[in-house]
């Protein structure tokens, strides 16, 4: 395989002059005809050879769609008011095609070169960057804007100095051991990662809706049923904001007290988290604004 050092650069030096929100948009489209579902099933093969494959070609033509309607948010440039990309971002995560998808036209709408360190999916995500990078490099935009390689903390530790930011999808607690060890600017997303404190056992077929959603979506579920309130209040808060904690109580004391300490995103509260779950995450977090100051000579 090709040095990341050397894959990396080709990356930076054609992305000097992705300027264009036509283009992109022209791309958005493209992308849409050219994610073809026969590529799709052959990648859901080969991955299905390695590990549990959860993820649809209708569920990922949704995010193209979405993305394409969402097209309002590009870069800008004016004399005294910069927006744009960070340069190379890395992302840490499950490998979870829909977030590969969103990222990835995030990216592309943001001026960001974006470099995935992937658990699994290596083939669906694959088939995702390969046919961004072709379209784009077929409408003139740039050779390559993305690439894909196996998740290997010591390598992305080794080289972190090819990237400007590094997005960290998932556990928390995991997320500690990278960022102990990178001097990189991050964003956490605790996204696929539910805590859920259970206290009635009154709720036992809505905690069976939720058991069979996490195993068909490969989502984890972290479960508090023996702990006391104030060991899960000192477990979810440590480190970053959680993303989603459920709690299943009849009684209305716990319910205040878990309100008042928990710190996390979404709070649910007897009642399936997973009714409108779903990757959020705000594209604005891929661009800065660098406001200019210049005294007139």
């Amino acid at each position: 395989m090709e040095n990341l050092q050397n894959r990396i650069d080709k990356l930076t030096k054609t992305s000097e002059y992705r300027f264009k929100a036509d283009t992109v948009k022209n791309i958005l489209a493209e992308f849409k005809k050219e994610f073809k579902k026969v590529n799709f099933d052959k990648a859901v093969a080969i991955d299905k050879k390695k590990h549990p494959v959860f993820v649809n070609f209708e569920k990922l033509n949704e995010i193209i769609d979405k993305q394409i309607q969402n097209n309002k948010f590009n870069v800008k440039f004016t004399p005294e008011n910069i927006i744009d990309g960070y340069g190379n971002i890395v992302v840490v995560y499950n490998g979870n095609p829909y977030i590969t998808l969103n990222l990835v036209l995030m990216a592309l709408k943001t001026h960001n070169n974006i470099i995935f360190f992937s658990q699994k999916y290596y083939a669906v995500n694959s088939i995702i960057i390969q046919t961004l990078n072709n379209i784009c490099k077929k409408l003139k935009y740039t050779d390559e804007m993305s690439l894909i390689e196996f998740s290997d903390t010591d390598k992305l530790v080794q080289n972190q100095s090819l990237f400007d930011l590094l997005i960290y999808i998932g556990d928390k607690r995991e997320y500690q051991k990278i960022k102990r060890r990178v001097s990189l600017p991050t964003i956490f997303y605790g996204y696929n990662y539910v805590d859920v404190f259970v206290e009635s056992k009154e709720f036992k077929d809505l905690l069976l809706e939720i058991d069979k959603y996490a195993n068909q979506n490969d989502i984890v579920i972290n479960y508090f049923d023996n702990t006391s309130h104030e060991e899960t209040f000192s477990f979810i808060n440590k480190y970053e904001i959680s993303d989603c904690f459920v709690l299943f109580s009849k009684n209305t004391d716990t319910i205040y007290k878990f309100m008042s300490h928990i710190k996390v995103n979404k709070f649910y509260i007897n009642q399936n988290p997973f009714e409108d779950y779903d990757f959020e995450f705000d594209e604005k977090k891929l661009v800065y604004n660098k406001k200019i100051f210049l005294k007139k000579m």
